[in-house]
């Protein structure tokens, strides 16, 4: 019997830990010497208390409640073992009951959750990047490739105009409603079409398609679409505001490769693109003016790669010409009229 039980104590995945009434190891099966660094002919036999000094503090008020009152006690610990560093533990604790009903010591249940939480924290960062649909899905955040990527993607990048000036004439509470209704539009827009949130910069908003976190085939006519939905629904955001709140986007997209994945300091990341990709698209953005956009919510103009892709679905007008800064070729890009009628 005694040889099964200890087979069914090295088997378990999880770390079993009994004690005495005197706090003292009686049990440690083999999943408690991984999970807590310590051998188990360091631990039997030795109060817990010298065998766990750097949970003490925490485990000692629960086994004396466990011993007085028979309950059951739970606790989430996050401790700096010597041989393992920083990890996060579980820990279960019931009383240890002898024939008779008697409390004669605890038994504690530890279970490792160092991973799954590290892979919460990752799921809850990219969260503010992507749609909870999204976020879903993504099983394995070590095969992302966030540390950095070159990759073809479709950079869409949106800009409110006049808000400068409007800016001017309100109170900073009322202005801060006006900008984020604003930028929910154009957010929802990009996950609706299975975009990533970049970055907000004041007015604008950057939306990424086709990166590590949103793979997509059609990456290019998405973001055409992203940006059509966040012009018209910009109209139906005018319906509820007064004439004089009523602003209009300039929206740029630009297809081409770029840099993709995570970059900052050690104590803050953000997921990101870089290259001449995004330059661009926030340069379309800067020539989407034209006053008759108006009557429309503003308007969208596409790279000339954004363009051969979505073509067939596209009303457009170009090719246009424009001059760039520090570029041989001149930047050849088409103004989005709407969706091509089948």
């Amino acid at each position: 019997i005694k040889d099964l039980m200890d087979n069914i104590f090295a088997s378990i995945a999880s770390g079993v830990v009994t004690t005495d009434h005197l706090d003292r190891v009686t049990t440690f099966n083999r999943a408690a010497e991984v999970i807590l660094a310590v051998p188990a002919k360091q631990a039997i036999g030795h109060s817990l208390q010298e065998t766990l000094p750097v949970l003490w503090d925490d485990l000692a008020p629960l086994l004396e409640s466990v011993r007085r009152d028979n309950e059951y006690a739970v606790i989430e610990a996050r401790p700096e073992l010597p041989k393992r560093g920083r990890v996060v533990l579980s820990f279960k604790l019931s009383p240890l009951l002898d024939a008779d009903g008697k409390t004669q010591g605890a038994a504690i249940v530890v279970d490792d959750l160092t991973e799954l939480r590290r892979r919460e924290e990752q799921l809850q960062a990219i969260g503010r990047y992507l749609p909870p649909a999204m976020v879903a899905n993504i099983r394995s955040i070590d095969e992302l490739g966030l540390s950095g990527e070159r990759r073809v993607i479709s950079v869409l990048f949106a800009d409110v105009r006049g808000f400068t000036s409007f800016s001017e004439q309100l109170d900073p509470e009322e202005l801060m409603s006006v900008i984020n209704k604003f930028l929910t539009v154009s957010t929802e827009a990009i996950h609706t079409q299975g975009g990533v949130i970049d970055k907000y910069m004041g007015d604008a908003v950057v939306g990424l398609f086709n990166t590590q976190l949103n793979p997509q085939e059609n990456h290019a006519e998405r973001a055409v679409r992203a940006a059509l939905l966040m012009r018209f629904d910009v109209l139906g955001l005018h319906e509820t505001l007064p004439k004089d709140q009523h602003l209009i986007y300039g929206i740029g997209v630009y297809t081409g490769e770029a840099v993709v994945g995570n970059v900052g300091s050690p104590d803050r990341k953000e997921f990101t693109a870089m290259g001449n990709t995004v330059l661009l698209a926030k340069k379309l953005q800067e020539l989407a003016r034209g006053e008759e956009a108006k009557r429309m919510g503003g308007e969208i103009l596409i790279g000339e790669t954004t363009y051969k892709l979505c073509r067939h679905l596209l009303n457009t007008e170009g090719p246009l010409q424009a001059e760039i800064k520090d570029r041989d070729a001149p930047l050849v890009y088409y103004k989005v009229l709407g969706i091509r009628r089948k």
